[in-house]
């Protein structure tokens, strides 16, 4: 089942600074932090760009 969840997190990617994003509604499929990393895996293209990290701040 797939829920809505409000998400804050921090994100470095090779070569740029971190960034904060959020709060920002993503669909996820439960309200735990590995399905909600998931989600900002994608939304980011995660496989794509070189991520070094992704720090979740807050879910609600």
């Amino acid at each position: 089942m797939v829920v809505s969840v409000r998400v804050k997190y921090q994100i470095k990617i090779k070569g740029y600074s971190l960034r904060n994003v959020g709060p920002i509604g993503i669909s996820a499929q439960a309200k735990t932090e590995s399905a909600v990393m998931e989600a900002i895996r994608k939304r980011e293209y995660a496989s794509a760009k070189q991520v070094e990290s992704i720090v979740i701040l807050s879910i609600q």
